[in-house]
C-alpha cells in the first residue's frame, strides 16, 4: 500500500513538475524561408523567440518528408533573425538576416556560414551606426556572395537600397547604394546572365512603388524601373523568367478596394511591363512570394483578410495562376490553422513545399507544408522552440527536488504509529503534497500527548527532518538557479537578467509554495483541532 502510494505521489508531482517546466521552456519558432536541398530535403531559415525577450537566428534542415535532421541557433550573436537561406556549392549553407548585438546599437546585416552538418564555420557583420538590415542572398560565380537589403548607415536617402559583395569568406569586396532621398529597399535579389545583378523592391517619392534595379557586375546601376500607382504598392518577391524576363509580388493599394490587394507583375528582360494582376482587395491581402512553374504559370504565396473565415482574422493563402497570371485556382489553410505563408517552391516531382506561421495565439506554431497539384495538404510538421541550456538545468532542478519529497515522505512515515486519528491525518496530507514539513509539524504538536519511548523517537524523528533537512532542500533550488544564470548561453549573455528573473519566478510558483502551504496547514489544524483521542490498534 505505502509503495503503491508513493508511486502515485511521485508520478503526479513528477507530471506537475513537467507542465511547470513546459510552460517556462517559452520559446517559440518563426520560419521566414524555405529551399531544397540537394539530398531531396528543405533547409529553413527563420528565428527563435524566447520570454525573456532574446531571439536568435535558426536554420533547420529536414529530410524529404519534413523530419528534422538538425536544427542550429546562432547564440552569442545578440537578438538575430535569418531572412534567407541558400545551400554552398560546398554543400553548406549560407546565412543572411540582421543581427542587434547590444541594447546600444541599431541592427547590422549578419552573414554566417554552415557545413552541411549545420556547423558554424564562420560570420561577419556589415553596417554602420544606422539600422541596416538584408533580406536576400545568392553565391556568385567566383565563389563569394551578393547580398541585398536596405541601409540607413549609407547612401544620401533616409534609407537606400543596398548591395553587398563579399569574398567566399564574407570579407566585403564592395557595396552600393540606390534610391532617392526618401525610403527604398531591396527585398529580392538575382544574379543575371550577364554578370550583375537584378534587385527588386520598393522605392519612395510621390508615393510608395514597386522597384527593379539592373546593375552591372561592380553594382554600378544600369536601369531601373517603377511600378504601381498613386497610392503605397509593395514588390516584396521577385524571380527571373524562362522568356528573360521578371515576375514580381507583392500588395497594391492603388488596385484594391479600399485595401490592399495581392499584386502580381510580369516584366520583360529590361524591366518593362508587360501585364498585371491583382487578387483579393476587399479587406486586405499580400503576396509574400512567387515562383514561375514548369507549365510556364506561377505559384504565389501571401495571406488574405479578404477570404478569411469568421474564425480567423487573417488565413495563409496559394494562388495558382497560368503563364498570364490569370487565376486557376487558390487555397486558404485553416487545418492546420496559417495565419501568414512567407515562402513556397515547385517541388521536382508533383506538388509544392511552403512554410507559414499561425499567430492566432499569443505562441506562435510555424509549420512547414506539403500540398499536392491542387493545392490539398498533403502533410505538414510544426517547429517548436528547442529548450536551451537553463530550461534543461530547470527541469533537472525541479526533478531533484521531487525525489528530496519523495525520501523526505518515505522517511517520515513511522510503520508502527499507533494513533488511528494521526495516520490519517498524515496520509491526508501526503495526500495534498503539501510536503514533509507538514508531517513533522504535526508530530511536535503531538509529541505532548506522545509519553511512550515511541512517541519520543517520532518527535526525534520529525525535529530531525524539520531542521536541518528542510534548509537543504530550501537551498538546493537556489544553488540551482545559480548555475542557471552563470551558465545560461540559451538566450545570450545580454539577458542573463532576464533569465536569472524568470528562474526566479519559476521557483516562487512551483517550489516555494509546497513549503508554504506546510507551514500553514499544521498551524491551522493546532488552531482549529486538538486531535482525536488515542486510541489502541
Amino acid at each position: 500500500m505505502l509503495k503503491r502510494f508513493l508511486g502515485v505521489t511521485v508520478s503526479l508531482l513528477l507530471l506537475f513538475t513537467m507542465v511547470g517546466c513546459k510552460g517556462y521552456e517559452g520559446s517559440t519558432d518563426t520560419v521566414n524561408s524555405v529551399q531544397l536541398t540537394d539530398d531531396g530535403g528543405y533547409i529553413l531559415a527563420g528565428d527563435t523567440v524566447y520570454r525573456n525577450q532574446g531571439r536568435e537566428a535558426l536554420i533547420i534542415k529536414t529530410d524529404a518528408d519534413g523530419n528534422v535532421e538538425w536544427r542550429l541557433n546562432f547564440a552569442g550573436l545578440g537578438l538575430a533573425i535569418a531572412r534567407d537561406v541558400q545551400q554552398a556549392d560546398d554543400g553548406g549553407y549560407i546565412v543572411v538576416g540582421t543581427t542587434q548585438l547590444s541594447e546600444a546599437s541599431n541592427n547590422d546585416v549578419l552573414l554566417a556560414k554552415v557545413d552541411a552538418q549545420g556547423d558554424k564555420e564562420w560570420f561577419q557583420t556589415y553596417g554602420g551606426d544606422g539600422a541596416d538590415y538584408a533580406y536576400s542572398v545568392q553565391q556568385t560565380p567566383d565563389g563569394g556572395y551578393v547580398l541585398a537589403g536596405s541601409t540607413n548607415s549609407l547612401g544620401t536617402g533616409n534609407t537606400d537600397a543596398w548591395l553587398i559583395k563579399t569574398d567566399a569568406g564574407g570579407e566585403e569586396e564592395w557595396s552600393q547604394t540606390y534610391g532617392g532621398p526618401e525610403r527604398d529597399y531591396a527585398s529580392s535579389l538575382h544574379i543575371s546572365p550577364d554578370g550583375g545583378y537584378i534587385l527588386a523592391g520598393t522605392a519612395t517619392k510621390d508615393s510608395v512603388n514597386g522597384w527593379l534595379v539592373k546593375t552591372d557586375v561592380r553594382g554600378n546601376k544600369e536601369w531601373d524601373q517603377s511600378y504601381g500607382g498613386d497610392e503605397n504598392d509593395y514588390i516584396l518577391s521577385m524571380q527571373a523568367t524562362a522568356d528573360g524576363g521578371y515576375v514580381l509580388a507583392g500588395s497594391s493599394w492603388s488596385l484594391g478596394d479600399d485595401y490592399s490587394a495581392g499584386w502580381l507583375v510580369k516584366t520583360d528582360a529590361q524591366g518593362n511591363e508587360e501585364w498585371g494582376q491583382s487578387f483579393g482587395g476587399n479587406a486586405g491581402d499580400v503576396f509574400t512570394d512567387v515562383r514561375q512553374t514548369r507549365d510556364g504559370g506561377y505559384i504565389i504565396s501571401g495571406d488574405t483578410r479578404s477570404y478569411a473565415t469568421e474564425d480567423a482574422y487573417v488565413v495563409g493563402w496559394l494562388v495558382k495562376t497560368d503563364a498570364g497570371g490569370n487565376e486557376e485556382w487558390s487555397r486558404t489553410f485553416e487545418e492546420p490553422l496559417l495565419s501568414f505563408i512567407y515562402a513556397v517552391r515547385e517541388l521536382p516531382g508533383d506538388g509544392y513545399i511552403l512554410v507559414g506561421t499561425d499567430h492566432s495565439t499569443s505562441l506562435a506554431t510555424s509549420y512547414l507544408l506539403k500540398v499536392d497539384p491542387q493545392g490539398d495538404v498533403e502533410w505538414f510538421q510544426t517547429f517548436e522552440g528547442a529548450a536551451g541550456v537553463a530550461d534543461t538545468i530547470l527541469l533537472l532542478a525541479l526533478l531533484l527536488t521531487v525525489l528530496l519529497f519523495s525520501a523526505l515522505y518515505f522517511l517520515t512515515y513511522y510503520r508502527d504509529m499507533e494513533q488511528r486519528g494521526e495516520r490519517k491525518l498524515i496520509w491526508l496530507l501526503k495526500f495534498l503534497f503539501l510536503g514533509p514539513i507538514a508531517a513533522a509539524w504535526y508530530k511536535v504538536y503531538r509529541k505532548q500527548e506522545a509519553e511512550t519511548d515511541q512517541g519520543s523517537n517520532i518527535y526525534r524523528l520529525a525535529k530531525g527532518f524539520l531542521l536541518p533537512w528542510s534548509l537543504y532542500v530550501l537551498a538546493l533550488p537556489a544553488l540551482l538557479f545559480g548555475i542557471i544564470v552563470l551558465f545560461d548561453t540559451s538566450v545570450g549573455v545580454e539577458h542573463i537578467g532576464e533569465s536569472a528573473f524568470w528562474g526566479v519566478v519559476v521557483y516562487m510558483l512551483y517550489i516555494l509554495p509546497f513549503w508554504v502551504l506546510s507551514l500553514i496547514v499544521p498551524i491551522a489544524v493546532m488552531m482549529f483541532s486538538r486531535g482525536p483521542k488515542k486510541t489502541k490498534l
